[in-house]
């Protein structure tokens, strides 16, 4: 069932539960997104583990960067010394463009990449296990 949000303030918080603390080297994060109106400052956290911004170099993340010269939806993993981030430059007419579309964004212990839609769109190097604790 899809949860609505208004775009100011609202989030869902699944706790710090072991079992979201992703330790290995693999993972797959899975999204459907509709999102209808672009943020106006920095963008959309869709799913974060740690730092919603990622500036300890820890966890995981799927969001829409709307700050800089280009929005980017991107996916990145971080190891604990570095973060990778699979960056894919987007316009209005794709995101958000009140469609639902199909978000996935994997690590298989060398390559992150970001697929939209079932297409692979960006990839990014790095090695060792995730740190998301």
């Amino acid at each position: 069932m899809p949860i609505d949000f208004d775009g100011v303030d609202d989030y869902v918080n699944v706790g710090n539960d072991s079992s979201i603390n992703i330790n290995g080297n693999e993972i797959t994060v899975i999204l459907y997104v509709n999102q209808t109106v672009e943020q106006e400052v920095l963008g959309t956290v869709y799913l974060s583990k740690g730092d919603p911004f990622w500036n300890d170099n820890k966890g995981y993340g799927l969001g829409l960067r709307t700050s800089g010269p280009t929005d980017q939806l991107l996916f990145g993993v971080g190891n604990g010394t570095n973060y990778a981030w699979a960056r894919w430059n987007v316009y209005s007419s794709n995101v958000p463009d009140g469609k639902y579309h199909f978000l996935v964004g994997t690590y298989d212990g060398s390559t992150v990449t970001l697929y939209f839609d079932g297409v692979s769109k960006a990839t990014a190097t790095l090695t060792g296990n995730i740190d998301s604790d």
